[in-house]
Order: C-alpha cells, then sequence, then structure tokens
C-alpha cells in the first residue's frame, strides 16, 4: 500500500519522490512518512542517484500531520508507551529522526511546491536543499491553531530560516504567501506556474549534474557540521572531509579534467 501513498520514478541519476494522498492534502500519515523514508533510504549509498526531487500530488503540497492522527492519539495514555514511556512522545522522537534523515540526504534534496506546505509538510521544505514554488503554494507554522507545536520539525525550520523568523511564524501560526517566503529565504525561486516550476527543476539539476556526487555529499556534511557543532569542531570535520575529498578518484578526475579542457566523467 506504501507504494500507492508514494510514487517514485528514477530518471537517470534522478530519483523522483511524490506524495500521493491528494485527497487528504497529502496529509502526513505514518505509512506517507514510512514511504518517503523507503524511497530516500533506497538510494542513500548510491552515488549514481544524483539527486532527489520531492513533490506532492494534487492542489497541496502537504498540510502538514493528520489531525485525525492527532485525535486519536488525544486517547492514549502517558504510560502506555515501552518501558512506560509516553508513546505520544516517542512517536513526536520518531518524527524528529525522519526530519533529520532528509536534512542529511547525502544527494541534493530539491522541493517542489505546488500548493500549501504547512506543518509536517514546512519541515520537509526547510529539510530541502533547494526549494521552487508557484505562486499557489503557501508556508507556515500553524500548529498552535490546532494546541499543539511544531515539535518534530523545529530544529530544520531553524537550520533553514534562523532562530528569530522561526519564532516568529511560531508564535503567529500564519500563512505566508510564496512571495513573503522569498523574501525571507524559505524558497530559493518562485515560479509563474507549475510548467515553469518544473522547467526550473530542469535547469537547477542540470547545474547539480556538473558537480561530483562525492564531493556535494562531503560539502553537505560540513555545512552540517558548521551548523550544528562549535566552530572548532566543525572545522576539524571540515578538514578531515577535505582531505578524504583530496584524495578521492573524484578529485583526481576533476584536476585532469580541468588540465585536459574538457567536462570531467560525471558531468
Amino acid at each position: 500500500m506504501t507504494e500507492d501513498i508514494v510514487l517514485t520514478r528514477r530518471e537517470g541519476g534522478v530519483l523522483h519522490v511524490t506524495m500521493n494522498r491528494p485527497d487528504a492534502r497529502n496529509a502526513m500519515s505514518q505509512e506517507l512518512l514510512d514511504g518517503i523514508d523507503a524511497a530516500i533510504a533506497s538510494v542513500a549509498d548510491d552515488r549514481t542517484c544524483r539527486a532527489i526531487v520531492l513533490r506532492g500530488a494534487g492542489k497541496s503540497f502537504s498540510a502538514g500531520g493528520d489531525v485525525r492522527g492527532f485525535k486519536a492519539s488525544q486517547q492514549t495514555g502517558a504510560a502506555d508507551g515501552t518501558g512506560g514511556a509516553d508513546p505520544i512522545a516517542e512517536r513526536n522522537r520518531q518524527g524528529g529522526a525522519f526530519f533529520q534523515r532528509m536534512d542529511r540526504t547525502p544527494q541534493p534534496l530539491i522541493v517542489v511546491a505546488d500548493g500549501a506546505a504547512l506543518g509536517g509538510g514546512f519541515g520537509l521544505v526547510c529539510a530541502a536543499d533547494i526549494v521552487i514554488a508557484t505562486p499557489r503554494a503557501r508556508f507556515g507554522l500553524t500548529e498552535a491553531r490546532l494546541g499543539v507545536l511544531p515539535a518534530a520539525i523545529l530544529p530544520v525550520v531553524i537550520g533553514r530560516i534562523g532562530e528569530r523568523l522561526t519564532r516568529r511564524l511560531a508564535v503567529m501560526s500564519n500563512m505566508l504567501s510564496g512571495a513573503e517566503a522569498v523574501e525571507i529565504g524559505i524558497i530559493d525561486w518562485l515560479c509563474e506556474d507549475a510548467d515553469a516550476a518544473e522547467a526550473k527543476v530542469t535547469e537547477v539539476l542540470a547545474e547539480i549534474l556538473k558537480g561530483a556526487p562525492g564531493a556535494i555529499a562531503r560539502a553537505k556534511t560540513v555545512i552540517r557540521a558548521v551548523r550544528d557543532h562549535d566552530v572548532e569542531a566543525a572545522l576539524d570535520i571540515a578538514a578531515t572531509q577535505f582531505a578524504a575529498a583530496q584524495r578521492s578518484d573524484e578529485a583526481t578526475e576533476g584536476v585532469q579534467a580541468f588540465i585536459d579542457k574538457r567536462p570531467p566523467n560525471w558531468a
């Protein structure tokens, strides 16, 4: 059944993943999360997969958490989990781990937001490397209006737009237009319609494919290190990653290709 809720297709070096619950506005059920997780995990160690593009079917990218699931979980007792742990907290922590895995994809992760990206959908947007949107896209941390909070996604949201703007969105719980989202750095390109957004995806992928996949994966590792660690620790990680890249077959090929004035073998 997961195959129906999450659609995947491989086109050359690009994995296309589509959330396919249009009637539910791609609300993030556990089954949907598991399907996305499995799709991303299937290429985690595959350097022939050069990029991942994530979309939502229908009129929304993703409207966030499944509210019906929230209602059912409210009836769960605090001591019903493993070893007496709170099962709601356990599920939320698992959700947080999911968004961290999205944030740590070795391949560039491109999100195409054609419609609302709220709550967990907004978390997926913020876990991406590149976000392309259409004018009908809307973004926000609207959980407070349901009496809950965007706990699992806050690390990736802060990572993308910083603490100050995250505070504002969390306490106001309002929705932003695509134009407002561009202004504060949530999205990279606002295209005039869905066709223009797909053309931009093609353009962006062409640029990504000019880079060495291993070097890109290492760069993402260092960027996270700078964000998540103190500067000295980040510099240590950066130096280790650079040394490994310098000794790699990619670097040998890249330097030789430059000398030969030809494209490298990955381009």
